[in-house]
């Protein structure tokens, strides 16, 4: 999905990637231990171990 997404995005529904991508990502995290919300990043994100996590699967990101 993340290779074509616009195979997946319908322009009619989400004025932008960045919108899908988060709608997505709040509807498969809806009702776990890691539900994300854009209001207030949950404190697990936080934790070294799941951090550690996302950043390794983060390929072609420089971060500063």
């Amino acid at each position: 999905m993340t290779e074509n997404p616009e195979e997946f995005i319908d322009s009619k529904e989400y004025f932008s990637w960045e919108r899908f991508f988060t709608a997505l990502l709040i509807e498969m995290t809806k009702n776990t231990y890691l539900q994300y919300s854009k209001k207030k990043l949950n404190e697990v994100y936080l934790q070294e171990e799941i951090a550690s996590k996302i950043i390794r699967k983060m390929t072609g990101i420089e971060l500063q």
